[in-house]
């Protein structure tokens, strides 16, 4: 499985800005499944490239988590795989005999600790792992789909400042914990339900395949990627500079005092509260909504999603920058549509943005309603009104020879039967990615990642050799690359 092309896609940053085909300490991959012999691999590798001496604070062992969700965010299936340095991990998700469930298989390859402990590899397979939304019940070659999260959840390291290769590294109070340096991560500390900042040390790569085509895409990976372990309701100046506090609204070089104040009820629970809810992760670091939103992870008393105000003059959900996705909420895409010949999908990955039991703090999140609005090559535009998809979803541009999935929506183009299609979400702070696929006579498959219009970086993340950046005093420093 190894062996398959693969080829580029995109990644974004939940602390700093979002870069294309840049490593992370997690991120995010769709998948998807049917009967008729459509399957999914994804592949996750370590980049660390240093000189690493067994024993030494540069170990670069380190362990993943991996957690499978369906297209309504849904928990699926997770587990666990050790990396030495430069090592990688590959696995398939197929279907399970055509019924409600899916298949994993691992490729077995071999996990290397090193001269002081003996060889062990991710070898597992798994059947029977129940889809608990499926769209493929009952109908023949339909799809099982869903997104999957990959996050660092041990590190071997005696000193994990080192991981971070320039001097524009987390606070301290938020590094990860001391390993043993021994070369593997197993036996290191647990990192799930702690607030944390993970090295940008992996990268995710998946393959589609199925009857007829084969294309493929890199995961959006997320760089200098806090997890949180539990997140402030209201009140961030109760949020201590401790590493199992969790996270809180910051909206200043420090505790903005109006958010401090509980000006806004950030939960939506019609209350204000100084409670601290809790962002569980199970057996390893998980991907909860607000973690896919710009953080401050730098200074001292403002570690926490930021929030663009200046000098306390505002606390504001609208001051949130989503760090998955446009930050003006845009997104363009190519369609080609020729009954029976060409036939185009739009897919949106809206991670987590759907109320349960894993995600307490859901309501952070926003809506996934998005304008299309087609444009031919002469710059007409037609558009249609919102539509509302799942978090994972297949929207077809519509045609007889391309209907709508069940649960699905499609997109009108009047006819128009080729151009730029302007994506625009509804709320611009919705965390989104997604690309569109074109089928050529049902069978050859192109594919494009949607472009963002503009990208947000926290420059304030990246501070300076003698200190923090400060480009307007008391501003989170939230600068913005494209149009």
């Amino acid at each position: 499985m190894l062996s398959v092309l693969l080829l580029g896609f995109g990644s974004a940053i939940a602390a700093t800005g979002a870069l294309n085909n840049i490593p992370g300490g997690a991120g995010v991959f769709m998948w998807q499944a049917s009967a008729t012999g459509d399957y999914t691999l994804v592949n996750v590798q370590n980049v660390a490239d240093v000189a690493d001496t067994f024993g030494a604070a540069t170990s670069t062992a380190l362990v993943i988590h991996i957690t499978l969700y369906d297209r309504d965010s849904n928990h699926v299936f997770d587990w666990s795989c050790p990396l030495s340095q430069r090592d990688n991990y590959g696995f398939a998700i197929t279907n399970d005999a055509g019924g409600d469930a899916i298949a994993i298989t691992s490729d077995g390859t071999p996990f290397y600790p090193g001269p002081v402990g003996g060889i062990g590899n991710c070898t597992a397979s798994w059947t029977a792992i129940p889809v608990a939304h499926n769209p493929a019940i009952g109908l023949p070659g339909a799809l099982q789909y869903g997104y999957g999260t990959v996050a660092i959840t041990r590190l071997d390291a005696i000193a994990p400042i080192n991981l971070w290769r320039t001097l524009y590294n987390p606070n301290g109070v938020v590094l990860p914990p001391a390993g043993d340096g021994n070369g593997d991560a197993r036996n290191d500390l647990e990192m799930g339900g702690t607030t944390v900042v993970l090295p940008d040390l992996i990268f995710i790569r998946t393959a589609f395949l199925g009857p007829g085509y084969a294309f493929a895409l890199n995961g959006e990976m997320l760089q200098g990627f806090m997890n949180c372990s539990r997140i402030q309701a209201e009140n961030a100046a109760s949020v201590s500079a401790t590493n199992a506090a969790g996270c809180g609204w910051v909206g200043i070089q420090g505790v903005d005092t109006l958010c401090a104040a509980a000006t806004v009820d950030w939960d939506n629970s019609g209350v204000f509260s100084i409670a601290a809810a809790i962002l569980p992760d199970f057996n390893g670091i998980d991907i909860h909504a607000l973690e896919l939103y710009v953080t401050n992870n730098r200074v001292a008393g403002a570690l926490g999603v930021a929030l663009e105000s200046a000098g306390g003059a505002a606390c504001a959900r609208g001051q949130r920058r989503n760090a998955l996705g446009s930050s003006d909420g845009i997104y363009w895409g190519r369609y080609n549509v020729t009954p029976g010949v060409t036939d185009t999908t739009l897919i949106t990955v809206a991670p987590a943005s759907n109320a349960h039991a894993l995600n307490p703090a859901v309501n952070i999140a926003d809506t996934r309603n998005l304008i299309v609005s087609a444009y031919d090559d002469a710059e007409i535009p037609v558009s249609v009104t919102p539509i509302a998809p799942p978090e994972v979803a297949y929207s077809p541009f519509l045609s007889p020879t391309n209907p709508p999935r069940p649960g699905n929506v499609s997109i009108g183009h009047a006819g128009i039967p080729a151009g730029e299609a302007r994506i625009q979400a509804t709320s611009i702070y919705t965390p989104l990615f997604g690309l569109v696929y074109t089928t050529i006579a049902g069978a050859e498959a192109d594919m494009y990642p949607l472009v963002k219009n503009v990208q947000a970086v926290n420059v304030l993340d990246l501070g300076t050799i003698g200190g923090v950046i400060a480009d307007g005093a008391g501003i989170n420093n939230i600068e913005y690359i494209g149009f």
